[in-house]
């Protein structure tokens, strides 16, 4: 497998990921603990090295991602506090659009930069 295919199937399984983040958080009574928490914390470490890897400090995408992090009580994730989770997976949705319909030129090269 190519290393953009790879990049490809990382996204996209971020993006499924996500949702079902977005589907957990959405209705949950209590904050996310443990395994949950955890794997929001992953999703949002790999999230945000896909971003800086494929596009600027400087670009739409890396400054609502920051933004999203900056969100105070970033970590409290429940049915009354998820915004920024759904703002990290729409980015992340925005990304795969990029790819799938060429707007990233050559991800290959951005990945050896």
């Amino acid at each position: 497998m190519k290393q953009s295919e790879k990049f490809e199937k990382e996204v996209s399984s971020l993006v499924i990921e996500g949702a079902e983040i977005v589907e957990r958080a959405s209705s949950a009574d209590d904050s996310l603990q443990g395994a949950e928490l955890a794997r929001f914390t992953t999703w949002v470490s790999r999230t945000g090295n896909i971003i800086k890897r494929l596009y600027s400090s400087d670009s739409q995408y890396s400054q609502n991602y920051d933004a999203a992090l900056r969100t105070e009580g970033f970590y409290i994730v429940h049915s009354n506090w998820h915004g920024h989770v759904s703002q990290i997976h729409g980015i992340l949705c925005a990304v795969k659009y990029d790819i799938e319909n060429g707007l990233v030129d050559d991800i290959k090269g951005l990945l050896q930069a």
